[in-house]
């Protein structure tokens, strides 16, 4: 329990997902959200005691406001933080302003937050998590019923948020809801042959490397094989393979620990990417010069570099390769008489 809250000091700090580390980024990503909106909220609550005093003003506010909100969106970094304080700035509204809501309705915004929350807890993306992953989305459509359902008389934000909220929702989905490390959903048509993959699709290229690597995995490793799969942790359980090492993820281990619990482990198979599987394009060449490009690929090559050592002094041969997958495996030795 003390390892779970604290982490282990063996970890990369990289990929720390120690509880007391993860809560300290949630409430870090908080305060940026609190801050982050209190500018566009301060203009939002202005413009609703505007709306209510002067009509006329509604449709030129709206206007004004979604140009504000699409400036603010060009941070495509954090828009999500405002996004989501947008959303809990107007639920805020009206909490102080909205005394009619009923317990049951009040009851379900809680609900719809408490899915937000489950919806990235564990992550090390944190609250972006929730956004991706529609967790969000539950959130956005309570708050936008509940803005058609107000009836408050002192601040007119049913109005002025409820077209915000839309506007922001669908730039947001569409300029930077990004749900997979593939190309674009257009190309994204072809389904994995691989059985254990079945029922999902990717592009042609990718979906082709992937079942050749999972067919000759599975005729190259036995149960009896101590495997290290470097960098792809998905496929040790998409291959049923026992880990080795104490992290599947290889590359949340820090780089002393890696290396001793490497060679405690004496792995007589090692699968390897060709390229970086964190790019977005592979197995296509443009995506080769992804190790250089990603800010974690170049903090952690000298991991690969070990393992590429470590395959050289211990003899293990190259026994597949396609574009995307290496699979080396150490020969047994027979002795002469």
């Amino acid at each position: 329990m003390i390892q779970l809250l604290m982490g282990k000091a063996n970890s990369s700090s990289n990929l720390n997902y120690s509880a007391l580390n993860l809560i300290g980024k949630y409430m870090s990503d908080t305060i940026i959200v609190i801050k982050g909106s209190f500018v566009p909220v301060t203009v939002l609550l202005t413009a609703s005691f505007l709306s209510n005093k002067i009509k006329k003003l509604n449709i030129l506010l709206v206007i004004f406001l979604s140009l504000f909100l699409i400036f603010y969106l060009q941070d495509r970094a954090n828009c999500h933080f405002l996004f989501i304080g947008i959303l809990l700035s107007s639920e805020l509204l009206m909490l102080l302003f909205d005394r009619d809501q009923s317990k049951e309705f009040i009851m379900i915004k809680f609900i719809a937050l408490f899915i937000f929350i489950i919806s990235f807890a564990g992550s090390g993306l944190s609250l972006y998590t929730g956004v991706f992953s529609l967790g969000l989305l539950s959130m956005t459509v309570v708050t936008m019923s509940s803005l058609m359902s107000s009836k408050s008389t002192e601040v007119n934000f049913k109005i002025i948020a409820l077209p915000i909220i839309l506007t922001m929702s669908v730039l947001f989905i569409t300029t930077n809801y990004t749900p997979y490390r593939d190309l674009s959903e257009k190309y994204i048509n072809t389904m994995f042959k691989s059985p254990e993959l079945f029922g999902i699709y990717s592009f042609p290229q990718r979906v082709q490397v992937v079942d050749q690597f999972m067919d000759k995995a599975k005729e190259i490793i036995s149960n009896d094989d101590k495997v290290i799969i470097v960098s792809m942790p998905m496929f040790y359980y998409l291959l049923d393979i026992k880990p080795v090492i104490s992290e599947t993820h290889d590359a949340i281990l820090g780089f002393e620990q890696l290396k001793k619990e490497v060679i405690e482990a004496d792995p007589n198979i090692i699968i390897m990417p060709v390229q970086s599987p964190r790019g977005t394009f592979w197995p296509l060449a443009n995506n080769m010069n992804y190790w250089t490009e990603d800010g974690f690929e170049r903090t952690t090559a000298h991991y690969y570099e070990f393992y590429r050592d470590y395959i050289s002094e211990n003899n293990l041969s190259q026994v597949f390769v396609n574009n995307m997958f290496l699979i080396y495996k150490k020969q047994i030795e027979t002795g002469e008489n």
